[in-house]
């Protein structure tokens, strides 16, 4: 398997390649404006590279199913939407159909959310829209993140190694191969977004932050709840704990300035920060470096004392985080401390 895996990763690289060549031919670019940091139009073919080396390995493996075919389909609609922008209305309506799709192919939705000491949290009634809420969530978490070279696609192979990690620490990996497989087909695109390759650097696009947003939601998904039911869903926060700060702390923003959570703007973790005079690169490194140690304190918490100290470090360390965001003195004060020093006030 390891040199399925070496070919998964070239293969991904080489796709991209080629790809990138037809992209303006189809429409697939992306023209830099005053919200975008590249100075050159770029190839949105990454996530198109990503989901059809995982076509292949997933038919290889004989792992092709229905989350697969979803997780297709809403790759296809993300293509449309880099060519043509489908908006966020037509674009959030084709998220909670596949993920209703995705409910009824499988039969799996969020009814537990574990327990804790004496008490067992279940949703009952409300596991549906749960489930639909979480996945949707996760796929524009993603999305979000999708802002600098190598961050969103960096983001997704912290949480999965976080999450086979955990699978192999505290259970048994279930579709181990694949997911393994899957690590490696996003590492590929990484290594191209980075510029650690001779390829033209491309981008994810729409069709690559939904298709791998929707992916990393349902292996969650399937490793905290019935049937495969191998981890707890505490684990499920802490593997996936930056993307969630990230979007609650931009949502929270929006709101408090009185406008649309799904307004664009440059009031994410890392506009913040290369904004404040950090490259981009320092940016991607350091926010994936935080999300390691943040997934690998979460764990090394649930290991040694146990879910509800999980619960309550998280949702800590959630508050803190949503509060400081929201104070900009506070954040201009703390970042001054570290010795950046802000370039305007926000």
């Amino acid at each position: 398997m390891t040199m399925v895996y070496a070919a998964i990763i070239a293969s991904v690289i080489g796709l991209s390649a080629v790809l990138s060549k037809s992209a303006p031919m189809l429409g697939l670019m992306d023209i830099p404006n005053h919200r975008k940091q590249h100075a050159n139009p770029t190839a949105l073919v990454g996530g198109i590279s990503i989901f059809t080396v995982m076509l292949v390995f997933s038919i290889w493996v004989g792992s092709f199913g229905w989350i697969v075919l979803c997780g297709l389909a809403l790759g296809v609609i993300g293509v449309v939407d880099d060519a043509i922008d489908l908006g966020v209305r037509l674009r959030l309506t084709a998220q909670v159909v596949v993920t209703l799709l995705a409910i009824a192919g499988t039969g799996v939705i969020v009814d537990q959310l574990g327990q804790y000491g004496s008490v067992t949290l279940s949703l009952g009634f409300f596991g549906l829209l749960f489930t639909v809420f979480a996945v949707v969530g996760v796929i524009n978490a993603f999305n979000i993140l999708d802002g600098l070279d190598g961050l969103a696609s960096g983001h997704v192979i912290v949480s999965l190694i976080s999450l086979f990690v955990a699978s192999v620490s505290f259970s048994e990996p279930v579709y181990s191969e694949w997911l393994l497989g899957f690590i490696c087909a996003v590492f590929g695109f990484w290594l191209v977004n980075m510029r650690f390759t001779p390829a033209p650097k491309v981008f994810l696009g729409d069709a690559g932050s939904m298709f791998l947003g929707f992916v990393v939601a349902w292996l969650i998904i399937g490793y905290t709840q019935s049937p495969w039911n191998v981890l707890h869903p505490v684990l499920a926060l802490w593997c996936l704990a930056v993307p969630i700060f990230d979007t609650a702390a931009v949502v929270a923003r929006r709101l408090k300035a009185g406008r649309s959570p799904f307004a664009p703007d440059r009031l994410h973790l890392h506009h913040v920060l290369v904004d404040l005079g950090v490259s981009s690169r320092a940016t991607v490194i350091t926010l994936l470096s935080v999300a390691a140690v943040l997934n690998a304190s979460g764990l090394a918490v649930y290991a040694v004392f146990g879910p509800t100290a999980a619960l309550v470090m998280f949702s800590l360390c959630f508050v803190g985080f949503v509060y400081f965001v929201l104070h900009p003195r506070l954040e201009r004060e703390v970042f001054q401390w570290l010795g950046i020093i802000p370039r305007f006030d926000r």
